[in-house]
């Protein structure tokens, strides 16, 4: 399945992902958190941004008789979240909090301005929700968050404009990179099975794309017979 959502996405976006960059195969770095076990794990592991990866639940925001869990399988290379049940605060969804820096963080800045846009491929997603991108300390409260719907199995793509940066930092000037997954419907899940970079395009890339495009559709068209 990997491989075809792969086809078909370098077939559409070719040739500006021949350059992409995987963020996270999530190959390393096993986990399984739940409400009634481990809530909370560090773990080396080496991204663009840092050389440690942390995931997270919050057990406070979960009511009593909700369910969350979370695992990292390197075998299947993916990332899973399960969440079913009430929140604690109305104002507080469930949510699954995943963390890149180095360890100590913040005394390293990583660069990647050179790329535009986040892809994260979900192989099933259950339910509704939402993901934040901040760059700097998180604060999921704060009012002009820009929240991306998860909606369905897919690549969701987070353009950089979307990301929160606290001041003074950016994606020229990264020291955390903060994920959060937010349950939009008491029941919401999905399984990640990797993190794109995608570059920025440069202006050849889009006349060659122009290019590509008119030359399927003129195909297309002799196919179907019309002038």
């Amino acid at each position: 399945m990997k491989i075809y959502k792969l086809m078909i996405s370098t077939a559409l976006a070719c040739p500006l992902m021949l350059s992409a960059l995987v963020f996270d195969s999530f190959s390393s770095g096993d986990l399984h958190l739940s409400l009634t076990g481990m809530t909370a794990t560090s773990v080396s592991h080496d991204s663009p941004v840092g050389t440690a990866r942390s995931v997270n639940i919050n057990s406070r925001l979960a009511a009593a008789g909700t369910v969350i869990t979370s695992d990292v399988s390197s075998a299947a290379g993916s990332l899973s979240f399960f969440a079913d049940g009430e929140r604690a605060f109305p104002d507080r969804p469930l949510q699954l909090s995943v963390g890149y820096y180095d360890i100590p963080p913040g005394v390293v800045l990583h660069d990647i301005s050179s790329y535009d846009t986040f892809l994260f491929d979900f192989s099933s997603v259950t339910g509704e929700g939402y993901l934040i991108i901040e760059i700097g300390s998180p604060s999921t409260s704060r009012t002009d968050l820009i929240r991306t719907p998860i909606i369905e199995a897919g690549w969701v793509a987070v353009p950089f404009e979307s990301i929160y940066s606290e001041p003074g930092r950016g994606p020229a000037s990264v020291n955390i990179l903060h994920l959060t997954f937010e349950a939009a419907t008491p029941t919401f899940g999905f399984t990640l099975d990797e993190i794109t970079l995608v570059p920025v395009p440069e202006p050849a890339s889009y006349a060659l794309a122009a290019g590509a495009a008119s030359l399927a559709c003129l195909a297309l068209r002799r196919r179907r017979g019309t002038p």
